[in-house]
């Protein structure tokens, strides 16, 4: 029920990353949409690419609940989650930031959001 909008640009340059590993960060990210669309009328995912000349951004967006403030500070710690523990190890954000920095990247919230 969740409606998935992706607009990738054909013309992207090719960008030298792991295959493996940005399929992690994606996973990651579209896990935490999906909790966070749990309790969202007519939920939707987007993710978009934009070249930005020597990278390129990829962006990952939902509709759901948002995070506070509290998360939103604490979000890429080690071990820390929002989930029960039976459901939720905390190390999504953290390892998918750190995955994406050791490919030369960088994972980061949306300041306005």
């Amino acid at each position: 029920g969740t409606a998935l909008r992706v607009a990738l640009p054909r013309d992207l340059p090719v960008v030298a990353t792991s295959p493996g590993a940005l399929a992690q960060v994606m996973m990651h990210l579209v896990l935490n949409a999906r909790q966070a669309l749990e309790h969202t009328r007519d939920p939707s995912l987007s993710v978009s690419a934009v070249d930005r000349g020597e990278t390129v951004e990829l962006r990952v967006s939902d509709n759901g609940s948002g995070m506070d403030v509290e998360t939103r500070a604490r979000c890429f710690d080690p071990f820390f989650t929002t989930r029960a523990r039976e459901w939720a190890t905390g190390m999504g954000l953290a390892t998918s930031r750190a995955l994406m920095q050791r490919q030369g990247g960088n994972l980061t919230l949306d300041p306005a959001e």
